[in-house]
């Protein structure tokens, strides 16, 4: 299984027969190039997904606009852009279509593509533009910073290898798909042949969140501290986790409150705390043989 959520259970040959068909409809329309980014206007799941991938496929570079952000960001990270089409489906339709021509919006599930070449795809050099990822914006304007092949690809890399990452495991995906942290999970569990499980923590309860990680066999969790903190604080986990054997935590000045930790009961779990440059060793050296001596870590 490549993908599963509530409305979308792909296996990875449904997923590559929905990337390609996509690809090939966005090369006919001349949609995907490497002047202007194609704007994804899709809630977090497989759709989104699938456009990420059809318009790397195509040879073109993607915006990812979540609709659940305000209108005004949105806007101003459309213009900011300079996207020219925009890929979303029925229920967003009405917001970009205000903001694009009729002929620039296409549906990611356009039946237009049934007859398309079963296979697309364009090589692409590791140089060339992948994604634009805006920042949350919380000091003034969101800024794009723009990704290559390339620096996914490694980013990728040193998150799969760091925390081990397998075909067997069951990736969380709680970040939006339009914020950096979601590449890590997107491209590490598609990659690695994982199964990748989104999951809106901002449209459900603790409660759910918890039903989620437990039900879904979560192994690996990935999320910004904070979110855990509260998640922890709800009294949701009683029973804990049993099939987390890798925690990663986006270090925001949370994560020292988060101890004692006592809800995944394993001492197979991999605590892990991505920060930058010569913090990195003392931080993870520091978290584990202080904040869990309980989890006795190597």
């Amino acid at each position: 299984m490549a993908i599963k959520e509530s409305r979308y259970q792909w296996s990875y040959r449904e997923l590559q027969q929905q990337v390609d068909r996509l690809a090939a409809l966005l090369a006919q329309t001349g949609a995907a190039d490497q002047d202007h980014p194609v704007a994804l206007w899709l809630p977090n799941g497989a759709p989104v997904i699938a456009a990420m991938l059809a318009t790397l496929k195509a040879g073109g570079f993607y915006v990812v606009i979540d609709p659940r952000y305000p209108a005004e960001r949105n806007a101003e990270v459309l213009k900011n852009s300079q996207a020219e089409w925009v890929i979303t489906d029925d229920a967003h339709r009405s917001a970009p279509g205000t903001l694009f021509p009729e002929n620039r919006i296409l549906m990611w599930h356009d039946e237009a593509a049934a007859g398309l070449p079963a296979k697309f795809s364009v090589p692409a050099p590791s140089s060339r533009r992948a994604a634009i990822v805006y920042t949350s914006g919380s000091t003034g304007q969101p800024k794009g910073v723009l990704h290559s092949h390339a620096f996914i690809l490694n980013w990728t890399h040193l998150f799969v290898s760091d925390i081990h990452m397998a075909s067997s495991d069951r990736v969380s995906l709680l970040y939006s798909a339009s914020v950096a942290g979601a590449i890590r999970d997107i491209f590490g569990a598609l990659l690695t042949g994982a199964t990748l499980l989104p999951f809106t923590a901002r449209e459900h309860s603790f409660n759910e969140m918890a039903t989620y990680l437990v039900e879904e066999r979560v192994s690996i969790y990935h999320s910004v501290a904070s979110l855990f903190r509260q998640l922890v604080m709800s009294q949701s986990i009683a029973g804990g986790f049993p099939d987390v054997r890798a925690l990663v935590l986006v270090a925001n000045g949370c994560w020292r409150r988060i101890c004692p930790w006592r809800v995944i009961n394993s001492r197979q779990t991999r605590w892990y705390i991505p920060v930058s440059g010569r913090q990195k060793p003392v931080l993870l050296r520091v978290c584990f043989c202080v904040l869990m001596p309980s989890l006795n870590m190597q």
